[in-house]
Parts: structure tokens; sequence; C-alpha cells
């Protein structure tokens, strides 16, 4: 399968539908569509780079976005009332407060302060991605799993106190990542 039009007539998509597509580049969904989901794995170890989050998505699974390294541009609908986006690189809950996709070919990184949660394979296969900066007065809880795994470029990561949890293979196989610096309380 090389692409794909999904129409109007497919109200659910279930998890891991196209995973190991690897030949897949397009999926096309009807203007209509009635998709209200991407679940876990959906286009994982695919070779699509841009995708459309449709007006009528409200939920993302954490990880929707596993193992799509060429996914570089994400077009938000206009009138999707849940999720925001920032110069289609970032994916954002409508209230700022999560990261759900970062463009693999992201090389520079500020997290605002408004973000509490970084969902899981949100940054990951961003080979290039070489500075993450987050602030000390950053809102931060929680990296999710493998959330920055296959960060090549990585070589330091500063991570503020208020970091509640680092979930598993949130860094795995970020083989330059020489210092993580954890800030204390105190």
């Amino acid at each position: 399968i090389k692409s794909i039009d999904i129409p109007s007539s497919v109200v659910e998509i279930k998890k891991n539908a196209f995973e190991k597509c690897s030949q897949l580049k397009t999926v096309n969904f009807s203007p209509d569509s009635k998709i209200t989901s991407f679940p876990k794995g959906i286009f994982c170890e695919t070779s699509i780079s841009s995708i459309t989050i449709l007006k009528n998505i409200e939920k993302l699974d954490d990880d929707w976005c596993n193992s799509t390294r060429h996914l570089t541009k994400i077009d938000l609908h206009s009138d999707n009332p849940h999720f925001s986006c920032s110069e289609k690189s970032l994916l954002f809950s409508i209230s700022l407060d999560k990261i759900y996709f970062a463009s693999r070919s992201l090389i520079t990184i500020t997290i605002p302060n408004s973000v509490t949660s970084i969902a899981s394979y949100s940054f990951q296969h961003c080979d290039q991605l070489r500075d993450v900066i987050i602030n000390e007065d950053s809102q931060l809880r929680e990296i999710g799993k493998s959330a920055f795994s296959g960060c090549k470029a990585l070589e330091a990561i500063f991570i503020p106190s208020c970091v509640s949890s680092i979930h598993s293979s949130a860094f795995y196989n970020c083989i330059n990542l020489g210092r993580i610096i954890i800030s204390s309380n105190d």
C-alpha cells in the first residue's frame, strides 16, 4: 500500500491498522470524515510524511505516532476544538498543557512553560534534535514512554524539579546524550 483514501463511511480505525505498511506515504481522509480518534500505533512504521488532524478528531492515544520517523508535518483543521498546532511542527492539547507530537525534523525546541505532559513517542526519532530547552519555572510534570527515544543528536537535557514522572525508555537510543541534569527542590 502506498496511498489510501478513507471515505466518510469509515467511522473508526482500530489500533495498529496500518502498522508496518512501510510503503504507505499518503493517507487522505474525506473532508466530512466521522473519525474521532487516532488509536495506538495507527501509523507505526509507515513512510507518512504529513497528516491532517481532522475537525472531528478529539482523542489521540499517547502512542498514536509511535515509529513515525518520516512524519514532519501536521495540518490541523482550523475548526478542530481539541488541539492546537505551532508552525506545523508541534501538536498540543487546546489548553497547551500536553505535547502530542513534534515534527521529526526539529533541531531545537523550547518547551512552553504551560506544558505539564510530554506524551509517549512525541519526539521519538527526531534525529536532528540537538537542543531541548525546559525552563526552571516550567510546569512540566511528566515525560512519557519513549518520548525522546532515538533523538541521536541530543547531547544534554535539563529536567526541572517539578517533573515527578519519567516513563520507561524516555531517552532510549539517544546515543549522544551525555548529560541529564535533574534540578533538586532546594
